[in-house]
């Protein structure tokens, strides 16, 4: 997954070179409900920030693993799939032992293979429902 610059260099605001640092730096209203400008109502400047800092967190956060994925590539010469296929038994062990029962169950009933960008997918759904549902609160006010 290709990580935006704005991300792998850790900058923040409207200096970092991505669109959306300036256009959150830039914009007046905010974030707003698509709707004829007279009706529409904002999030405040602060809430505004905020869903900005988190969305950024966010994303260098994956961003970081994608980081930490590559240096372990680099250092070990397996992908990641070759990885757990070499941890595999080790991996089957700690699951079966019943260390770890919640783990046993989520994973006992279906393959769970994990991909950081369906990660970064899903999570960034999550975030961006919850700013959805923030801005019609805001609407609704």
């Amino acid at each position: 997954m290709p990580t935006p610059p704005a991300v792998r260099t850790g900058g923040v605001g409207p200096h970092d070179g991505s669109a959306a640092g300036r256009w959150s730096a830039g914009s007046a209203g905010g974030f707003a409900r698509p709707a004829p400008r007279s009706q529409a109502k904002a999030l405040t400047p602060t809430q505004t920030i905020h869903v900005h800092l988190a969305l950024l967190g966010y994303a260098q956060g994956v961003a970081a693993a994608v980081e930490l994925e590559a240096q372990a590539r680099q250092d070990t010469g397996m992908t990641p799939e070759e990885w757990m296929a070499s941890n595999e038994l080790r991996l089957e062990e700690i699951q079966t032992a019943g260390s770890y029962p919640n783990l046993s169950t989520l994973f006992g009933e279906e393959e769970f293979d994990l991909e950081l960008d369906t990660l970064f997918a899903f999570g960034l759904a999550r975030l961006l429902d919850g700013v959805a549902s923030l801005i019609e609160r805001a609407g609704s006010r």
